[in-house]
């Protein structure tokens, strides 16, 4: 995706997502990454708005929407200081998986052990109160066939692909997405400024929307793919509706207001950027 020839200029890349990614880079360990923004949630209060729940019904609508949002309202508040940020997406939605119990009411919720990420996961799991359990993603299907773990919290992507299906019954679909993940790519400031103006330009081409596009297609895709591997090796889907989904909503409406304090706080107007970035959602689908 990025030109070859800045391997040869001495860029360092590095593709792992963990907690340390943004210091890496910021510090010059490595010139270029990408991450997750809930891995250091304290660090994205406003860009936590846009992983809120009922988003989104894909991630391409989601990822391009995150980014022009981003540049309308967040791109002068310094979230990303001391780095260059060259784009950010949003994964498809993250549904309810489940190992053996099948969700039809808020009350089949409770005190399910989920496994979690942390971020807005933890919370949301907290909120319909259900038991958090941290573990990094490929440990999943280990402590979820073991019992430590009743379910996960993912997209349908990333429980195919990390071949959690033989251990999950069921897989409650969330019309909209209980969340939304965001991740980021970043780069050195100072090797982005040693670069030439052209460089820079096929970066900044290549970055921002278009990487929100390219990123979401595969996102997109794979999601598709996941349901119906996922149905083929004995997962059973249900989709929330009715009185299940309202009550969902009313449960996780706090999560908005919340975040709108937070805006506030940090010198944005909250529930504009919110009607902005949702406008950009229902024009992109």
């Amino acid at each position: 995706m990025f030109p070859p020839h800045l391997a040869a200029q001495g860029i360092a890349l590095h593709f792992q997502g963990q907690p340390l990614v943004l210091d890496l880079i910021r510090n010059g360990v490595a010139d270029i990454s990408f991450s997750v923004h809930s891995y250091n949630a304290d660090r994205f209060p406003l860009i936590m708005g846009l992983e809120l729940p009922f988003s989104a019904p894909d991630s391409r609508s989601a990822s391009v929407a995150a980014w022009r949002t981003y540049e309308e309202f967040l791109a002068d508040k310094n979230e990303y200081r001391g780095v260059k940020l060259i784009g950010l997406w949003a994964t498809g939605p993250a549904n309810i998986f489940t190992r053996d119990k099948k969700i039809e009411t808020m009350a089949d919720l409770e005190g399910l052990k989920i496994r979690v990420a942390g971020g807005i996961a933890k919370d949301i799991a907290e909120e319909l109160d259900m038991v958090p359990v941290f573990a990094p993603a490929t440990q999943s299907y280990e402590i979820i066939s073991k019992g430590v773990a009743d379910g996960i919290f993912f997209p349908t992507e990333s429980a195919f692909n990390f071949k959690l299906a033989p251990a999950l019954g069921h897989g409650l679909v969330i019309p909209n997405g209980l969340y939304y993940s965001t991740q980021y790519m970043l780069m050195n400031q100072a090797k982005w400024d040693s670069l030439s103006p052209e460089d820079q330009e096929i970066l900044t081409r290549l970055g921002g929307e278009h990487l929100a596009e390219l990123a979401a297609e595969s996102w997109d895709s794979q999601d598709v793919k996941g349901k119906t591997g996922m149905e083929a090796e004995g997962t059973e889907f249900t989709t929330a509706d009715g009185e299940l989904l309202e009550n969902l909503k009313q449960e996780l409406a706090v999560f908005e207001e919340r975040w709108l304090k937070i805006a506030e706080e940090n010198g944005v107007d909250g529930e504009a950027m919110l009607a902005y970035f949702r406008e950009q959602v229902a024009s992109l689908n």
